[in-house]
């Protein structure tokens, strides 16, 4: 029987429902948002996977697996598992335990606890389903099950459509065809809130805040400076960096990268990820142990290693200047050999994951699902991810480099907010853009225009040595050479402005 009908109510609206034509029954399911078939039978649904799943979460450490697979609690057919779930979402958001006790302070607080069934009705959950070793296919099953409900709702909507003024017939079919793909591809429907719900998780929130339990800011990042400017890389957010071919934007990206693996926000250990669709894996390996042993060697204040000896394993000559040259016949000195085995033991245990595949957008969001997967074996939640660069990427289907950066830019802000994650995107300057043209602008991005409306924040790093010609190079100084900003030139939560930095080319470290 459905929950707040009495048997003798159902009869009659079973015995309404049986008395409708088949157009009309369609019509009534799409104006009730639900997927009843002609028949009037219940959508498809499993109530053992659905309690299997919430017993795991309620019980267990299997949220973060869980939620994975099943992130909108419309997923969950059951109204009071519907609820349970949401109730889960929302405890996991405020950075507390889930458990039966937190979850039903969750749902008292919405005036929801009784509608979910009660504190009996989650004992009930914990202590009769089954305790289930593989709460992975079980969430399968209640997403599967959603998918073919969706399809089936999406589907009742558009024959209703058809049975009255549907409009151009070739509009109508393409955009009934585009519907139904979208959801038999795996696309997810959108989640809709009303603004009190979204209001009391969002108070809660800032209260969290108020108290000091919560982070207000996003993740802090290498630069003091920077973060103070720029609130820190706040999680669903997108970082637009520029810079001429040579600025450092790789550098910045992964000093950004490797500074915050293993770092604590909101109560979890930040993974990073590196898609490296230009260099490979091992090359960035390289710079980031390099990076580090010139920080571990400016603590012993002896020089740092350069690229040349850290691969050779032998002492550089000098040259008349003063710099290093190339690597010579003589072994490292110890203590330089020390600081390298320092910084690789360093970064060896840091939670970072790379990855060095050409990717389209499908591909970079299974990508990123794989090394969420993989970094959570080790006890980290993957929250940065830097994509390097956008601009080569496949986009086989875009007819035009606008509409793919386009097509580009709003598929990283869906990944950015359905995996929680900030999301750093190196991109190039146009090839008109040079020296002429003053310090670099956002304008001279490539593709800017869709880049300038979705994105969060967009820094140009620019380095003034650059855009020297040869002979300014052979001339510089080296504090011209090492002379960097970060112009950060769109902010949207905070405010613009540029950052005096300094570049050293041979530790990659601003």
């Amino acid at each position: 029987m459905t929950v707040g009908i009495d048997e003798r109510t159902e009869a009659r609206l079973r015995g309404y429902v049986q008395r409708l034509t088949p157009a009309e029954r369609i019509r009534m399911a799409s104006m009730l948002g639900v997927s009843v078939d002609v028949g009037g039978r219940e959508p498809p649904h499993n109530a053992e996977a659905e309690a299997a799943v919430l017993d795991s979460v309620l019980t267990g450490n299997a949220f973060d697996e869980v939620v994975e697979i099943l992130p909108d609690p419309d997923a969950f057919h059951i109204d009071a598992h519907r609820r349970i779930y949401a109730a889960a979402l929302t405890t996991h958001r405020l950075g507390r335990p889930i458990d039966v006790q937190t979850v039903a302070a969750v749902l008292s607080d919405r005036g929801e606890l009784d509608a979910a069934g009660g504190v009996a009705e989650l004992a009930r959950i914990v202590g009769t389903t089954q305790s289930v070793s593989n709460v992975a296919a079980h969430a399968r099953i209640v997403r599967e099950k959603w998918r073919v409900r969706s399809l089936a709702g999406e589907c009742s909507a558009i024959a209703a459509e058809a049975y009255g003024d549907y409009g151009e017939t070739g509009a109508f079919l393409s955009n009934a065809s585009s519907k139904v793909s979208e959801l038999a591809e795996g696309e997810r429907v959108s989640r809709v809130q009303m603004v009190d719900e979204i209001g009391r998780e969002r108070d809660a929130e800032i209260l969290a805040q108020w108290r000091g339990e919560r982070e207000p800011w996003g993740m802090k990042g290498s630069h003091e400076r920077f973060h103070v400017l720029t609130q820190g890389h706040g999680l669903t957010e997108q970082t637009y960096v520029a810079a001429d071919t040579g600025g450092g934007k790789s550098a910045f990206a992964l000093q950004e990268a490797v500074h915050l693996a293993g770092r604590v926000y909101q109560g979890q250990t930040i993974g990073a990820g590196y898609m490296s669709l230009e260099m490979k894996s091992a090359k960035h390996y390289d710079r980031a142990v390099l990076a580090e042993a010139a920080r571990a060697a400016e603590d012993q204040r002896i020089r740092p290693p350069t690229m040349g000896e850290y691969l050779t394993g032998r002492e550089a000559t000098i040259n008349p200047d003063g710099t290093p040259g190339k690597p010579g016949k003589d072994p490292l000195d110890p203590s330089r050999v020390f600081v390298i085995e320092h910084a690789r033991r360093e970064i060896q245990k840091l939670p970072i994951a790379f990855d060095d595949s050409q990717h389209d957008i499908a591909s970079v969001h299974a990508c990123m699902r794989k090394m969420q997967r993989t970094l959570r074996a080790r006890g980290a939640h993957l929250r940065f991810v830097v994509i390097d660069h956008m601009h080569i990427m496949d986009f086989p289907d875009a007819r035009k480099e606008d509409e793919a950066i386009a097509a580009m830019v709003r598929g990283f802000n869906a990944i950015a907010k359905d995996m929680s994650v900030h999301l750093m995107v190196l991109a190039q300057f146009n090839r008109g853009a040079s020296a002429s043209d003053g310090p670099p602008r956002r304008e001279h991005i490539r593709g800017s225009a869709a880049i300038e409306q979705i994105a969060h924040k967009i820094v140009i790093l620019h380095r003034p040595y650059t855009r020297m010609s040869m002979d300014q190079k052979r001339k510089a100084s080296d504090a011209e050479k090492r002379e960097a900003y970060a112009i950060v030139c769109k902010n949207r939560d905070s405010r613009e402005g540029a950052i005096t930095m300094a570049f050293t080319g041979s530790a990659f470290r601003f």
